[in-house]
C-alpha cells in the first residue's frame, strides 16, 4: 500500500498509522491492500482526471480507479480504467524517488513501475478542505473519510443513485472512522496544508 502527496505545502504526519488503518479497513471489506495506491492532489489535478477519464467538468472530492475488475462492463460498478493514472500526474523522477524512499517491508510493495496497482484512489485536498469547513470537521477527518470511501468503491459499494445507498455508504464510513478513533476526536495521523478556507488556514 502506498500513499503519495502530490501538492506543494501539504504534509502527512504518522503515515504508517494511516496505512495501518487503511489496511485494516481494506481487510474488513475483503479488498486486497498490498497493492492499493492513494494519491492526494489538488483541485487542478483531479479536475484533469475528472475530464479525461469521466468526461466531467471541474474538480471532485474523490475518484477511484479499479483496475482489478477491468473485465467488468457494468456502468454502475466500480470506476474502471486500463492504465495507472498516477503516471500522468507524477513526474518520472518523483515516482522513482518516492519508490526508492520506502523499503519493501515498509511500503508493502516493490517499485511502482514494477508492480501494477490493483486500484488507485485520488483525493483532492482542496475540495476536502472546503468540505471539512462546510461539515464542521477537520481536514484530516474529511480526507480519511474520502480515502475509506475509495476503498468501499473498490469493494463494490455504490452510493450514486439512491438515498438508501448513500446512507449505507455513509454508515460504513462512520464505522470505519470510529475504529480509527474518530469518536474520541483523536486520529493517530494528521494532514495539513496552506489552503485558506473562509479566511482561516486549515489543517489537522
Amino acid at each position: 500500500m502506498r500513499v503519495f502527496i502530490d501538492l506543494d505545502g501539504w504534509h502527512l504526519e504518522n503515515e504508517n498509522k494511516l496505512i495501518e488503518w487503511l489496511e485494516e479497513e481494506a481487510r474488513i471489506e475483503n479488498v486486497r491492500s498490498d497493492n492499493l495506491q492513494f494519491v492526494l492532489v489538488g483541485d487542478d489535478q483531479i479536475a484533469e482526471l475528472n475530464e479525461k477519464y469521466l468526461q466531467h467538468d471541474g474538480p471532485t472530492d474523490v475518484i477511484t480507479f479499479n483496475y482489478h475488475d477491468s473485465n467488468d462492463t457494468d456502468e454502475d460498478g466500480p470506476w474502471i480504467s486500463d492504465e495507472p493514472a498516477v503516471e500522468s500526474l507524477l513526474e518520472d523522477d518523483q515516482v522513482e524517488a518516492e519508490s526508492s524512499a520506502l523499503e519493501p517491508e515498509e511500503s508493502g510493495s516493490t517499485n511502482y513501475e514494477e508492480e501494477f496497482p490493483e486500484a488507485e484512489i485520488y483525493v483532492s485536498l482542496h475540495t476536502a478542505a472546503s468540505q471539512a469547513d462546510e461539515y464542521g470537521c477537520t481536514v484530516t477527518e474529511e480526507v480519511s473519510r474520502l480515502l475509506l470511501h475509495g476503498i468501499l468503491h473498490v469493494a463494490g459499494v455504490l452510493d450514486d443513485d439512491t438515498a438508501a445507498k448513500r446512507k449505507a455508504m455513509n454508515d460504513r464510513e462512520d464505522e470505519g472512522l470510529a475504529r480509527a478513533g474518530h469518536k474520541t476526536g483523536v486520529l493517530a495521523w494528521q494532514i495539513s496544508g496552506p489552503v485558506q478556507t473562509k479566511g482561516k488556514t486549515v489543517g489537522g
